[in-house]
């Protein structure tokens, strides 16, 4: 798995934004360290070179336990 980012805050109530560091496409899945799913990327906002990512958790993750963890794509 590839480091995809920090989340570095809450989007509404079910998203999240993180700066990421490498390009990843929409609908693709984030895991956290553990390899565990945590969501999916819904949409990339911002400049081509410095890009964030909007992503929305899945079912049972709470938005507020992503904050200030870093997370990874395959």
């Amino acid at each position: 798995m590839k480091n995809i980012g920090k989340v570095l805050h809450a989007a509404g109530k079910n998203n999240v934004i993180v700066s990421t560091i490498n390009k990843i496409d929409v609908n693709s899945k984030v895991y956290d360290y553990k390899g565990r799913e945590l969501g999916r990327v819904v949409d990339v906002l911002g400049s081509v070179k410095n890009p964030y990512l909007l992503i929305s958790p899945k079912k049972g993750i709470r938005v507020t336990e992503l904050i200030d963890k870093e997370l990874y794509g395959k």
